[in-house]
């Protein structure tokens, strides 16, 4: 390859690939150095969204001075290539090739690790994407953290979807809520598992089953994995990955501090454990990606009750006097027992209670309604004669999320978690074999079951047609 940027930056060969851009080894001819050049892909430098995604990273790792992170020496932009940013170049292996690791040398990593994520949170960054694909080993052998392209501020809320690796995102961020230090305490905590062991605690055949076991069982005892496990370094990782966020590391530095304590307090015995041979399981795809997130519903009728305020109240929700409650509890009893009283005299069947008192037989309603909205009703139907009948509040259509840059496979599984029908359209580009170029409708549009998008898809060369009505059509 006989490229150079910007009469500066010669690129010699390509170091890694992501969705988004493409990691090259160069040469800085200026200062005679070796750099990692992060060089966004041809397809996507005409994209202003990902463009600005791009360069957002960029910015966001300049920020950021940190012996465990790789720093960013400067940032342009090529006439002939697009966008584009330097970066230190890390010499050595990508953790993940490392697994699994003794004891004491997982603490030492991961301990760095959480060093690096104090100073980023410190910047108010989230950096949600920490595993050991995304950190390097160097010559001296520390850890470095790497690749900042889906960091969001701290308090981000992503309602309808979230960008991660599924098997290390933190459930309040799965389920749409904030996204906080306390997110990427999670991740290290799942880390560390792995790194003990060689694999990760929570794993699935799709990006969604993951994230609902994340979600619902939570992170399982060390020792089950690893009979024999140090006590310390087992409640270590338990706190790191509690589901509720409140109840895991205050922050990365004291979870560093916590590890600092282990390791100064232990002898080699205490936190010796046994080392498990590397797994030849195949673990499923670690990529990060955009993982749908679940719809929030209400409990139903079914459930425990809870108070719940009349009518009137939810239209005015201040703050109401006990007093005030039970007049207006004791006003609804009394018409609840005047309208039974009213059906004896009209002759409406009728049939004991549960409590043995008789009561007026309702028409079964065909569909569960909240519990909210069902207490209304009941309050509304007991003060009107001319009540409309309960309904569930229609909920908005999801939106279309955003497909540009995934594999087929995951444009695939997307899809089918929405429920919704796939046009592939190929389209020659072979450096970006396999990955999704653009859609329609665009992301953000309302969706509907059963609707269908259509997906430019990169491949290394157009099929010929075979024949009139044998397109590439691919429902899904």
């Amino acid at each position: 390859m006989n490229q150079t940027l910007v009469n500066r930056y010669q690129i010699l060969a390509t170091l890694g690939q992501g969705g988004m851009a493409t990691v090259y080894r160069a040469r800085d001819l200026l200062l005679k150095r070796d750099v990692a050049l992060k060089l966004l892909r041809p397809e996507f430098a005409n994209n202003p969204s990902l463009s600005q995604q791009f360069s957002a990273e960029a910015q966001t790792a300049a920020q950021l001075s940190h012996a465990h992170i790789a720093r960013i020496f400067d940032v342009g932009y090529d006439p002939s290539s697009g966008p584009f940013f330097v970066q230190e170049l890390i010499e050595g292996q990508s953790l993940d090739q490392l697994l699994p690791v003794a004891a004491p040398q997982a603490l030492t990593w991961t301990r760095e690790i959480a060093l690096a994520l104090a100073a980023i949170h410190q910047q108010g960054y989230v950096h949600c994407d920490v595993k050991p694909q995304n950190i390097r080993i160097n010559a001296d052998g520390h850890a470095i953290l790497l690749d900042f392209g889906i960091v969001q501020a701290i308090g981000t809320i992503n309602a309808e979807q979230v960008y991660g690796t599924p098997q290390y995102i933190a459930p309040e961020r799965a389920e749409g809520g904030a996204t906080t230090e306390a997110s990427d305490i999670y991740a290290l905590g799942i880390m560390l598992y792995e790194l003990l062991t060689g694999r990760v605690p929570l794993d699935g055949d799709s990006a969604w089953a993951i994230v609902q076991r994340h979600l619902n069982e939570g992170v399982p005892a060390l020792r089950q994995a690893l009979p024999g496990t140090a006590t310390a370094i087992e409640n270590l990782i338990k706190r790191a990955t509690e589901r509720v966020p409140s109840q895991r590391f205050a922050s990365a530095q004291a979870f560093a501090g916590e590890i600092e304590s282990i390791q100064q307090g232990a002898n080699s015995a205490t936190i010796a454990m046994p080392v498990r041979q590397r797994s030849t399981v195949s673990i499923h795809n670690m990529e990060t990606t955009a993982v749908r997130v679940p719809p929030k519903t209400a409990a139903l009728v079914q459930a425990k009750p809870q108070p719940t305020p009349t009518k009137a109240l939810l239209a005015n929700p201040k703050p109401v006097a006990k007093k005030q409650i039970g007049l207006t509890l004791a006003a609804l009893v009394f018409v609840v027992l005047v309208a039974v009283a009213f059906a004896k005299l009209s002759g409406d069947t009728q049939q004991p209670g549960a409590s043995g008192n008789a009561t007026t037989v309702a028409q079964p309603s065909a569909t569960l309604v909240p519990i909210a909205e069902a207490t209304a009703t009941i309050v509304a139907e007991a003060i009107s004669t001319q009540a409309p009948e309960p309904t569930i509040a229609s909920q908005p259509l999801p939106s279309m999320p955003n497909f540009v840059g995934l594999k087929r496979g995951e444009a695939e599984q997307q899809a089918r978690q929405l429920k919704l029908k796939i046009n592939f359209i190929e389209e020659a580009n072979e450096q970006a074999k396999d990955r999704i170029l653009s859609q329609e409708p665009a992301a953000g549009s309302p969706i509907a079951e059963n609707s269908q998008i259509t997906l430019v898809i990169a491949v290394k060369e157009t099929k010929k047609p075979k024949g009139p009505g044998k397109g590439n059509d691919d429902d899904d």
